[in-house]
């Protein structure tokens, strides 16, 4: 039986069809699915702008298969490897793009890592099951079965290579980088790469500059006001997710959707761009703050009292 740290399956009707979440009601991408019929439109359509036709992709750290979904809408794509490493959710992803996605697919429910080490997966918190932590050994949250590990050079062995790679592989994005320098450095895909308010960040920022294909930020908030479920209120306040975008062939752009919702495009030409752009980015805030979604001259909210934390860098 799926074990789901206290919650269970559901079916929602999304943008994407119907897909199983597990648990509608504390997840954090449940609820946005339930709520609002999606999570992270916007960033499927910005990545699917820079991709070619008949695009290849890898989708590695998919959950349960939104970006995948949007990004086939988004692109005509040929091909779509999705991998997993949470065992408890490879099941739900599959049925999910097997109901709703017509091009050749491959899920494969394993760890994407430089060396292809096997480890242990565990959730830091129930309300975000997507956020699953790796390590070779056992974590303090729900630990899972033991997951096989992979490399980027098996899964093109296998499948042949993508023409864009997407990493959100909770921390492990550096490594894979760095065991693929000589592959991916040659500019043949483009690569986007989760974005945080990290020394992990600059990193991949610092190693993805070094190879000289030109590096974009890319922003933007979780609440789309434009949602499929027509639904006008923002479960999170100012909430932004970020990626880090190498296009070797096409520099990306935004379209009128994107900009009308606050979307942030910022070339990076060194570290201290993007340590500007995070700064800029709003990350979280209280209702209180919010008092009118207007132009305003921060992303379009007018905020009371707003206060940024300590920076980082």
């Amino acid at each position: 039986m799926l074990r789901c740290n206290g919650g269970c399956l559901a079916s929602v009707d999304t943008r994407y069809g119907l897909l199983e979440v597990v648990d509608s009601q504390t997840d954090l991408i449940g609820q946005f699915l339930d709520q609002f019929g999606e999570w992270a439109w916007a960033e499927t359509r910005f990545v699917a702008s820079v991709l070619p036709d008949a695009a290849r992709v890898l989708d590695a750290g998919a959950f349960v298969g939104t970006f995948a979904l949007g990004l086939a809408m988004n692109a005509k794509l040929a091909f779509l490897c999705s991998v997993e490493g949470n065992p408890l959710i490879t099941p739900i992803l599959r049925r999910n793009l097997e109901r709703n996605i017509h091009i050749p697919t491959e899920v494969v429910g394993a760890l994407l890592t430089g060396s292809g080490r096997n480890g242990h997966a565990s959730h830091s918190s129930a309300q975000n099951l997507g956020g699953t932590t790796f390590s070779a050994e056992f974590g303090d949250g729900l630990d899972v079965d033991l997951v096989a590990g992979t490399t980027l050079a098996q899964l093109e062995e296998r499948s042949g290579k993508f023409d864009c790679i997407k990493l959100d592989i909770e921390g492990a994005e550096l490594e894979v980088l760095e065991a693929n320098a000589t592959r991916l450095s040659d500019g043949e895909s483009i690569l986007w790469v989760e974005c945080n308010e990290s020394d992990e960040s600059l990193k991949v920022a610092k190693l993805l500059l070094s190879w000289g294909h030109g590096l974009w930020y890319f922003a933007y908030p979780s609440f789309n006001p434009k949602n499929f479920k027509t639904n006008p209120r923002a479960l999170f306040p100012m909430a932004y997710e970020a990626g880090l975008m190498v296009s070797p062939r096409n520099s990306p752009a935004m379209d009128q959707e994107l900009e009308e919702i606050g979307c942030i495009l910022v070339e990076i030409k060194d570290l201290e761009d993007l340590k500007s752009s995070l700064w800029d980015t709003p990350r979280l805030a209280m209702d209180s703050w919010v008092m009118h979604r207007l132009r305003s001259s921060f992303r379009g909210w007018d905020i009371i009292g707003f206060h940024r934390p300590t920076r980082l860098f």
